[in-house]
């Protein structure tokens, strides 16, 4: 018992590996992260395929699973890739597969499939046990017929060592272009757009005939950029080609749609999405839009697609801008997406970024170089085949001698040998001679014979030529081309806009003009109500020591100042208000900006949106210092509505005694706090910027300041003398504590 004990310990003690753990665990990861980058998720740039699909397609031809024979059950080709090739779960594989049928998914789908496989709304295909596929007649006709040439590409063992698999397949076209893929691995991500097929042949001709020479420009006058398989369009053409020459990037993708005016309403109808996006998601967004009135004019979003293609429809009313309204779609919804494309591949057994031009580059020489193996591999065939002829033209004239030293054989051997002996027959030709039937070596096959030997002459001729001539070679290369892009090939799906699109609004565009209330407290609470709250409520809601100081009737589409006496004002586009019973005290302006508690609100006015922008009416603002201003509406705009900005620059200590919407006309007057008075035509207040401190009203003594200002068109109705700007002022009451 001890002596097992021990040897047991012996064994463990030479499998024991002395080092450190990180070490260990790097090595062991790096491994890891190798197999997972080579072996699963990146695709060879020769091919464009991920070891799984490769597999599939490989698998179903060794099963005769193709075009041209009845349909299989999935599950017996998913049994039989996991089986023999991948092992790995059956749903990735029978997940790979059903991809390869989505006509959504693959710009050339790659699995005729019979059953459900699944639709644009995100449905996943039926389970493999119901469905039915085989190849495609491009898969064997351009991907897998070489694979019988043995040489053509490297075979290695499967992960049992029971059969052998290719490491790429011999495609005759850019594939790896063809269909896009999206992938993730250690350290590494994938998403590989799709290109149009006549394209990307198109340019492999290009760079064959001009000895790999092509400028950018003349890359991209062949090959547009993206072509999705579920079309739409792409814009703004510097993207497009840094997509397309550097492999990275980022393209708006969005739905492509058609008009349909009616009298009243018209259709915009949508027969595309973006990429990648399902059709239930598109449809969600643009109902969530239509239920929440989101956008005015927008009355309805359906979903009317069937067997015959997608179909989406927005109803829209006539007096609303439709650009303003597809603006707000694809800016706010899925119908519109970046597609951020970075073309990483497998190329020379590491990682790499490529463009569209290097992958066609690479494509070409492994064409060559497969190209070259099936010529040789064509030869060597033909070379036998001739020496085989040979023996039987030269049969053909002794054929008595023949099978009378046949007849003298102990066996098919000896026949064979007494050939090489007595008639100079090679062995080859002597196996083939016994083996062939009477009848075969009459004379009447002689001519037969002859007219085959020179078409087998010609061939190799040809061959030869081929062999020799690397032109001759591209050129043969190029009509194959020819005849897959013609049989295979199909009309671009996506539409290329070379500018960028202009989709920005004036975000009140897409408000509804309705007429509200308005209410504003000395507080600063403020509030937006219906003309039906309005009209219903006797008494406006205010809170406790607060009075409501200000209230109007407007547009949802006008603008909201409210001015402070920290010098502070909001611009609050009229909608953007928070909504409100009339009875209630509305929402705080603490909330929005930085109002502080002891923070009061001096003047608040409203700007219709016709004079949102206006550089001919101005906001007059004065502080206690005795310092106005006149600037214009214009550069009070602001893009942010949650915050306060200065109206006017305040030193530690002043406050903003005014502030009024005025135009060139009109009288302003100021009172201080030593009982001084003046008015004077706003005129004379020069028009400046928001940051200046402002001109000198009045003529301030001592540490006076001012406690009144008010603004009227009408100088008789302001109780102050009239005077210049800047002047002393008359003494109108006792001195205000």
């Amino acid at each position: 018992m001890a002596r097992k004990k021990k040897e047991v310990i012996e064994e463990v003690e030479d499998i024991i590996i002395d080092g450190d753990i990180i070490d260990a665990v790097t090595e062991s990861m790096s491994e890891y992260s190798k197999y997972v980058l080579t072996s699963r998720a990146i695709p060879d740039v020769r091919d464009g395929f991920i070891p799984v699909r490769r597999r599939i397609l490989y698998g179903m031809q060794k099963m005769n699973n193709t075009y041209s024979k009845p349909y299989s059950k999935s599950a017996k080709s998913v049994g039989y890739v996991m089986g023999s090739f991948h092992p790995h779960g059956d749903s990735s594989i029978y997940g790979a597969l059903a991809n390869m049928a989505k006509p959504w998914v693959y710009n050339v789908p790659l699995i005729d499939f019979q059953g459900n496989v699944g639709n644009q709304d995100g449905d996943r295909e039926a389970s493999s046990r119901y469905t039915e596929a085989r190849l495609e007649k491009i898969v064997s006709n351009t991907m897998l017929d070489n694979l019988r040439k043995k040489g053509i590409v490297d075979m290695i063992p499967t992960y049992d060592g029971s059969d052998v698999e290719p490491t790429v397949l011999p495609v005759r076209f850019p594939s790896a272009l063809v269909n896009g893929i999206t992938g993730i691995a250690f350290g590494y991500a994938t998403d590989i757009p799709s290109f149009n097929m006549k394209e990307v042949i198109e340019a492999s001709k290009y760079l064959l005939l001009n000895k790999d020479k092509i400028s950018d420009a003349e890359f991209l006058n062949i090959v547009k950029g993206p072509d999705f398989p579920t079309g739409g369009v792409i814009s703004d053409i510097d993207k497009i080609k840094e997509v397309t020459l550097t492999g990275r990037g980022s393209i708006p993708n969005r739905g492509d749609y058609v008009l349909e005016k009616g009298t009243k309403t018209t259709k915009i109808i949508f027969n595309s999405i973006p990429y990648g996006v399902t059709k239930i998601k598109v449809v969600g967004d643009l109902k969530m839009v239509v239920q929440e009135n989101e956008v005015a004019g927008l009355k309805s979003a359906e979903d009317e697609s069937d067997y015959e293609g997608l179909r989406v429809v927005l109803e829209v009313d006539n007096n609303y801008d439709i650009k303003t309204i597809l603006a707000y779609i694809f800016k706010n919804t899925s119908m519109e997406v970046n597609y951020n494309a970075n073309m990483t591949f497998i190329h020379d057994g590491k990682p790499k970024v490529m463009g569209a031009l290097d992958v066609i580059q690479v494509f070409n020489q492994f064409r060559i170089n497969t190209k070259t193996y099936e010529l040789k591999y064509d030869k060597e065939r033909l070379e036998e085949r001739l020496h085989l002829v040979e023996g039987f033209i030269k049969v053909v004239d002794i054929i008595d001698e023949v099978v009378k030293q046949i007849k003298l054989s102990k066996g098919k051997t000896d026949a064979a040998e007494r050939l090489v002996k007595h008639f100079d027959f090679s062995e080859r030709q002597a196996d083939a001679i016994v083996s062939m039937q009477l009848h075969r070596l009459s004379r009447t096959d002689k001519k037969a014979l002859q007219d085959e030997k020179k078409e087998i002459n010609k061939k190799v001729r040809e061959i030869n030529k081929l062999l020799k001539s690397n032109k001759l070679l591209r050129e043969d290369i190029v009509r194959e081309l020819d005849e897959i892009k013609e049989e295979y090939g199909s009309v671009r799906t996506t539409k290329v806009l070379k500018r960028a699109e202009n989709w920005e609004v004036d975000e009140a565009d897409l408000i509804e003009d309705e007429t509200v209330y308005v209410g504003v407290s000395k507080k600063g609470y403020i509030k937006r109500s219906s003309k039906r709250s309005f009209k219903s409520t006797e008494k406006v809601g205010v809170g406790n020591d607060d009075e409501h100081i200000f209230e109007a009737e407007c547009s949802t589409k006008d603008i909201l100042y409210v001015f402070t006496d920290n010098g502070k004002y909001y611009r609050l586009p009229v909608y953007a208000v928070d909504e409100y019973r009339w009875g209630e005290n509305g929402k705080y302006l603490g909330s929005i900006g930085d109002m502080k508690t002891d923070e009061v609100v001096i003047n608040t006015f409203i700007v219709e949106e016709k004079d949102a922008e206006s550089t001919d009416k101005y906001i007059l603002t004065v502080k206690d210092d005795g310092l106005g201003k006149r600037t214009t509406l214009k550069n009070h705009v602001v893009t942010r509505y949650n915050n306060s900005y200065d109206a006017i620059t305040l030193k530690e200590g002043d406050k903003l005694v005014g502030a009024w919407l005025v135009e060139d006309k009109g009288y302003i007057g100021v009172e201080s706090s030593d009982g001084k008075a003046l008015q004077f035509p706003i005129s004379e207040i020069t028009p400046k910027g928001v940051k200046v401190a402002g001109m000198r009203t009045i003529n301030l003594k001592d540490d006076a300041r001012l406690v009144n200002a008010e603004f009227n068109l009408d100088d008789k109705k302001i109780p102050y003398k009239l005077g210049k700007r800047g002047q002393v002022g008359v003494k109108t009451r006792n001195k205000v504590k």
